[in-house]
C-alpha cells in the first residue's frame, strides 16, 4: 500500500511457500488501499522446490533457486518479518511467534507454511535428513558436502518423485566420492501414484547410475549409522535422506482450526477454512476436504492468483471465488545428469530434451521474482536496478604541500547513472542516511546558544551533554531516525540502541528514557497493535541496558520515525568525545584528552557499509541476506564496547553514526587537537567492511546522505600520493545507523582489547589507524 494510505484491515501472509510468493507479486502490481499485507517467514529467502534436484547436483547456484523474499516485500511495499510461527489464538486474532515479540495481530490470516516431515518412526528424528522443510534440508547437505570425510553409505527413504529425484542428484553431486547409495522403497515399485512405465524408468534410471535398490523396506527404526526393517533386515547408512510422506505443523490444529488427514487444514473450495473463514491456507499447509489435491508445487502456483482474489474480496465483502484443481498435472523429474523424466496420463518420455523442458520451465518461473518491473507508488518510483560495472575513478586535488587522492567532486559517472540512490527519483534513504548533512547543520548550530541562564554543560552538543543542575549532574542525548526496516519491532530495538550509543562513550550509569512515537495512520485497532509492538522493542533493549523508559509521547505521521532522549548518571571515568554539533569538551568522568599521545591505536569495533547496503537493498541491487549481518551489528548495544574499551585504557572515543567514519572521525580529532598538538591516520586496507558493500560501493550505489558526507574528504591528506578507488574513499563517509565505535587507546593495550571485543562478539573490530604528532587526519 502507498504509504499515504490509512491502515484500515491487517492481512497476515504466515510462510514464503510458493502460493504466498506469487501473491505478493500480484499485490505489488494491484494493492488495495486502505490494507496492509504483512509477511511472516523464517527465511529471509525461499528456495523454489522445483529446482532443488538440480541444486543438489550442482546445477544451479543459491540465487538461482531462491526466492528473495525480503526484496519482493520491499518492492512490492508489503512489511516483511522473519520469525517462525508458534502458536495461534483465533479469539484475539493474533500469532505467537519464536523471537520474544509481542503477538502480530491480523483482521485474516493465510497460511503457507509448507509441511513437515513425518519423523514419528522411533529415531528417525535424531539420525535423519528430511527433506522438509526444503530450506533445512539445503543447509544440511551443505554441510555434508564440506564435512572432510564423506559419508560411505548414503541411503534415500521414500519412493515417490521428490525421493528419485533426490537420490538421483545426491549420487552426480557425490558420483567422485566413492559413496554408496541405497534406495529404500516400502513397495515393489517406486512412484506407484504414476503409470507403471514410470517406475520401470526410475528403476533403470537408478540401476544405470549404480544405486542399490532394495524393496519392500519397511523402516520399523533408526539407529546412528543403521536401518532397521520390520522383516528384521538391515541397511547401513552415514547419511539418510528422509523423503516420505509429510504432515502439517502441529499449531494449526492445537488452535483449533479444523484439520484432516496428517494435520493439514482442511479448506473449503475457496481455500478457506472450514471452520475459520477469516483463515486461507494453500500450498502443502491446506487440504481440500472434498478433493484433494497431491501435495506438489503446480498446485501452489494455481492457487495464487485464487488466494490473492480471495483475500481482496473477503476485505472488501465480496463473494470469494472457488478453485478448481486440474485433474492432472505434468510432472517432470530430474535425473541427476542433464536428464528428465517426464508424464502426463499416460505418456511417458525421457531425454536430455526433457530436462533442457524442464529448466526452461523453472528459470521462467523464477525470472517473475528477479525482473521486478517499474511501479508509480505515491510520490517515488519503485525502481529495481541492477548494479553497474565496477568502477575506479579518482579526481586529484591538491593542497598544501600534499598531493592527494580523494573525491571531492563526483566522480565520472557517479551522481549521474541509473546506480546513484541520490534525488533521480525522490528516494531519500532512512535511518541516519535521511539526517541533515553536517554543513548545513554546524553553520545553524553556529549562530545559536545552545544553553539558557542558569545551566553549563562540560560537553555542549556532545555525544551527551552533560548538565550541571547545581546538586546534580545528568548526562543526556537526543535521537530521531524514521523506519529503516518496515518490521516495527525490529526497527524499535534499533532505534534504542543507535539513541543509546551516545551514553556509551562515556563512563556513565544508564538511567531512563522517554520516547516520541510518530505512527503512520491507521485506524485506532491498527494503531494500538502498531504501538505494542514499538514500545516492546523500545523496552526491550532499553531494560537490557538498564534505562526505565519513562513515559514519551505519540502522534500519526506519513511513516514511522522514533525519537529519544535518554538520560544517565555520570561514572567515575570516561572519555572525550565530540558527536554531530561538531563541540567537545571533557567528559564529566573526568577523562583527560591529554592522555592521547602519538602511536596511541585507533580501534573501530563494527563495519562500515550499512548506508550503501540499505540503499542497494532500496534499490534491489542487494539481496535480503546481504542486510542480515548488517541488521545482526545493529542489534548489538555499543555499551559493552564501550565499557571494554576503557578497561583498556580508552581515553577518547566518538559512535560512527549520520557523518560516517571520516566525519565523526574528524571532529575526533578536532577536539583532541584544541588540548593536545595531535592528529591521526587512517589506513584504509584495515577498516572492517560488510560483505557486499564493497561490491555496492564498486557499482556506484549510495545513501542519499553521502552527497554531503562526500565533502569530508577535501579535508584529507595521503602523503604516500597513492590513488584511491573512489568507492573506497566513498565507504569511508557512508552513514552508519547503529554502527560502532571508535576509540583511541594505547597501543600495547590494542591486542588485549581485539580480544575481549571479539569474545564480547564484537568479532569484526579492528585496529584502523592511529595517532600521530600532527593535526589533522591522513590516510595510509
Amino acid at each position: 500500500m502507498n504509504s499515504t494510505d490509512r491502515i484500515e484491515l491487517d492481512i497476515l501472509l504466515v510462510g514464503g511457500g510458493h502460493s504466498h510468493a506469487l501473491l505478493i507479486r500480484r499485490w505489488g502490481m494491484k494493492p488495495l488501499p486502505g490494507v496492509r499485507l504483512t509477511l511472516i517467514s523464517s527465511d529471509v529467502d525461499t528456495p523454489y522446490s522445483g529446482m532443488l534436484p538440480g541444486y543438489l547436483a550442482g546445477h544451479y547456484r543459491h540465487d538461482e533457486m531462491h526466492i528473495d523474499l525480503a526484496r519482493l516485500c520491499h518492492w512490492a511495499s508489503v512489511r516483511f518479518i522473519t520469525a517462525t510461527v508458534t502458536a495461534l489464538d483465533l479469539e484475539a486474532r493474533e500469532v505467537m511467534v519464536d523471537d520474544g515479540r509481542p503477538p502480530v495481530g491480523f483482521d485474516l490470516l493465510s497460511i503457507d507454511t509448507g509441511s513437515t516431515p513425518d519423523l514419528s518412526v522411533p529415531g528417525a528424528r535424531e539420525h535423519v535428513l528430511p527433506v522438509k522443510p526444503v530450506s533445512g534440508l539445503v543447509d544440511r547437505w551443505r554441510t555434508l558436502q564440506a564435512q572432510p570425510e564423506q559419508p560411505r553409505n548414503i541411503a534415500v527413504v521414500g519412493a515417490g518423485a521428490g525421493g528419485f529425484e533426490l537420490l538421483l542428484a545426491a549420487r552426480h553431486a557425490l558420483r567422485h566420492s566413492g559413496a554408496g547409495f541405497h534406495w529404500l522403497i516400502r513397495g515393489r515399485r517406486p512412484i506407484s501414484d504414476r503409470p507403471e512405465r514410470v517406475g520401470e524408468r526410475a528403476l533403470a534410471a537408478a540401476r544405470r547410475a549404480d544405486v542399490n535398490v532394495v524393496t519392500d523396506f519397511d523402516v520399523e527404526a533408526v539407529r546412528e549409522g543403521l536401518l532397521l526393517a520390520r522383516d528384521g533386515r538391515r541397511q547401513a547408512a552415514d547419511a539418510i535422506l528422509w523423503v516420505t510422506a509429510a504432515s502439517g505443523p502441529d499449531w494449526p490444529g492445537k488452535a483449533g482450526l479444523a484439520t484432516g488427514a496428517r494435520g493439514f487444514i482442511a479448506t473449503n473450495d475457496c481455500l478457506q477454512s472450514v471452520s475459520h473463514p477469516f483463515v486461507f491456507a494453500a500450498g502443502d499447509a491446506g487440504s481440500h476436504v472434498e478433493k484433494p489435491v497431491p501435495k506438489a508445487g503446480v498446485y501452489a502456483v494455481r492457487q495464487a492468483p485464487i488466494l490473492f482474489e480471495n483475500l481482496r474480496r473477503m476485505a472488501t465483502g465480496q463473494a470469494l471465488k472457488p478453485y478448481r484443481p486440474q485433474r492432472d498435472n505434468l510432472v517432470l523429474m530430474a535425473l541427476g545428469e542433464k536428464r528428465a523424466i517426464g508424464t502426463r496420463g499416460p505418456l511417458v518420455i525421457e531425454g536430455g530434451w526433457v530436462w533442457r523442458w524442464k529448466d526452461h520451465i523453472d528459470r521462467r518461473f523464477m525470472q517473475r521474482f528477479r525482473d521486478l518491473p517499474v511501479m508509480e507508488t505515491g510520490r517515488t518510483e519503485r525502481k529495481i536496478i541492477q548494479p553497474a560495472a565496477p568502477t575506479a575513478t579518482t579526481a586529484t586535488t591538491a593542497t598544501t604541500a600534499t598531493t592527494v587522492t580523494t573525491a571531492t567532486t563526483a566522480p565520472a559517472g557517479v551522481g549521474e547513472g541509473p546506480a546513484d540512490v541520490d534525488d533521480i527519483d525522490g528516494m531519500r534513504c532512512r535511518g541516519c542516511g535521511a539526517k541533515l548533512g553536517a554543513e548545513a547543520l554546524d553553520s545553524v548550530l553556529a549562530s545559536l546558544s545552545l544553553l539558557p541562564a542558569g545551566f553549563t554543560a562540560d560537553a555542549p552538543g556532545g555525544d551527551a551533554a552533560a548538565l550541571d543542575l547545581g546538586r546534580a549532574r545528568l548526562l543526556q542525548s537526543v535521537d530521531q531516525i524514521n523506519a529503516i526496516v518496515d518490521d516495527s519491532w525490529l526497527f524499535a530495538r534499533i532505534a534504542a540502541l543507535h539513541a543509546i550509543s551516545d551514553i556509551g562513550v562515556v563512563a556513565a550509569e544508564p538511567h531512563s528514557a522517554q520516547v516520541i512515537v510518530s505512527l503512520a495512520d491507521a485506524v485506532p485497532a491498527v494503531a494500538q497493535r502498531d504501538l505494542t509492538s514499538v514500545m516492546h522493542g523500545l523496552d526491550r533493549e532499553l531494560a537490557a541496558n538498564g534505562f526505565a523508559l519513562a513515559g514519551g509521547h505519540t502522534a500519526f505521521s506519513e511513516t514511522l520515525s522514533l525519537a529519544l532522549v535518554v538520560n544517565a548518571l555520570p561514572g567515575t571515568a570516561g572519555s572525550h568525545s565530540p558527536d554531530e554539533s561538531g563541540r567537545s569538551g571533557g567528559s564529566p568522568g573526568g577523562s583527560d584528552a591529554s592522555r592521547v599521545t602519538a602511536g596511541d591505536a585507533l580501534i573501530l569495533t563494527q563495519p562500515l557499509g550499512i548506508g550503501v547496503l540499505f540503499a542497494g537493498f532500496m534499490r534491489g541491487a542487494a539481496a535480503g541476506r546481504d542486510l542480515q549481518p548488517a541488521l545482526e551489528a545493529m542489534l548489538q548495544s555499543n555499551l559493552p564496547a564501550g565499557r571494554i574499551l576503557r578497561r583498556h585504557g580508552a581515553s577518547a572515543m566518538t559512535d560512527i553514526t549520520g557523518f560516517g567514519l571520516l566525519g565523526h572521525a574528524r571532529r575526533l580529532c578536532d577536539s583532541l587537537a584544541a588540548d593536545t598538538a595531535v592528529g591521526i591516520t587512517l589506513d584504509i586496507a584495515a577498516m572492517p567492511v560488510f560483505a557486499t558493500a564493497r561490491e555496492l560501493a564498486a557499482a556506484g550505489i549510495r545513501s542519499s546522505l553521502w552527497h554531503e558526507n562526500r565533502k569530508a574528504l577535501a579535508a584529507i591528506e595521503n602523503p604516500a600520493g597513492t590513488a584511491l578507488p573512489e568507492s573506497e574513499l566513498s565507504l569511508l563517509v557512508d552513514p552508519q545507523t547503529g554502527g560502532g565505535y571508535l576509540g583511541v587507546l594505547p597501543a600495547a593495550e590494542a591486542d588485549a582489547a581485539l580480544e575481549a571485543l571479539a569474545v564480547a562478539g564484537y568479532r569484526s573490530a579492528a585496529v584502523i589507524g592511529h595517532v600521530d604528532a600532527r593535526a589533522g587526519v591522513r590516510l595510509a
